[in-house]
């Protein structure tokens, strides 16, 4: 249960990160339009209408931050980045506005390998890449359409090139991948039947990727997806949902790799998937 209590509380935490951080909250839109939308939600609760859905984001939000600021990660960058766009996620954005659901996927990332063990580092500037894991860089991505993820690709290949490191990608893919977010089902039948339709379909899109950007990109050693999207099967109350899924890059041609490359990128890429599907490359190409 999420209280009401628990919801103020979430709400002063987030308000006292952002006085600390010196985050100027804008009215209508990002963190400002969440803390708005819980407190219009549990202000209605006599009524029996309660909006679950920013109550969700804020929930997942709050407890990201906390774990952060408990082990000290500093997050003050992205808290501010985080003050624009909305938190429709599975509803596309249009041009400079995505920045909330954009900066929760790095905030969200980063919490859960620090649950997971793993020692994270969020830079505190907005050029390079989102996330630092024992050398290995992390770029964090939510496009609003499949064919930004290869230009996405290509551009972080290309500067992983330039700095000489290795890295993972990460891509939130609620979006672009069109998943059933804003939808009642019937019944949970109807939601199970809908969601085997959407794997069967992201998984060919995803496999497109694979062949014809990751595969090429060297100096990627893996990505990890998140789709996270909103569902209300009726007679139940609505939630928020988060799918993970990771794909490891065993390079065989790429001699100068080194194992503890390897070893680090996949230990974080367990925190998405237990044990991430494995992808063999030799001279840019899948071994199927």
């Amino acid at each position: 249960m999420y209280s009401i209590t628990q919801v103020e509380a979430d709400i002063v935490f987030i308000e006292y990160q952002c006085k600390k951080n010196q985050v100027a909250l804008i009215d209508g839109t990002g963190l400002s339009k969440l803390i708005t939308d819980c407190r219009a939600a549990i202000s209605n609760n006599t009524t029996g209408h309660i909006n679950l859905w920013p109550l969700t984001v804020l929930y997942t939000l709050a407890e990201s931050l906390k774990t952060l600021w408990l082990k000290e990660v500093d997050f003050k960058t992205q808290l501010k980045s985080m003050n624009s766009g909305s938190l429709a996620y599975g509803s596309k954005d249009g041009p400079q506005e995505h920045y909330f659901k954009d900066f929760e996927f790095e905030i969200f990332s980063a919490a859960q390998l620090v649950k997971d063990g793993v020692e994270v580092v969020l830079p505190q500037q907005t050029e390079g890449e989102d996330l630092i894991v024992n050398d290995i860089h992390v770029q964090c991505k939510h496009p609003s359409t499949v064919n930004q993820i290869d230009t996405l690709l290509r551009d972080f290949n290309s500067r992983l090139n330039d700095t000489k490191k290795y890295g993972v990608f990460g891509i939130a893919v609620e979006d672009c991948m069109n998943y059933p977010s804003d939808k009642e089902f019937s019944s949970v039948d109807e939601f199970h039947q809908v969601m085997d339709d959407v794997e069967m379909r992201v998984e060919k899109e995803q496999q497109k990727i694979f062949e014809d950007r990751l595969a090429a990109s060297t100096r990627i050693l893996g990505m990890y997806t998140m789709a996270s999207f909103f569902v209300k099967i009726k007679g139940n109350a609505a939630r928020m949902m988060r799918l993970s899924n990771a794909v490891f890059c065993f390079r065989h041609d790429r001699k100068e790799i080194k194992d503890a490359d390897y070893k680090r990128a996949y230990r974080l890429l367990s925190t998405f998937n237990s044990s991430p599907s494995w992808l063999t490359i030799v001279d840019g190409k899948l071994v199927k």
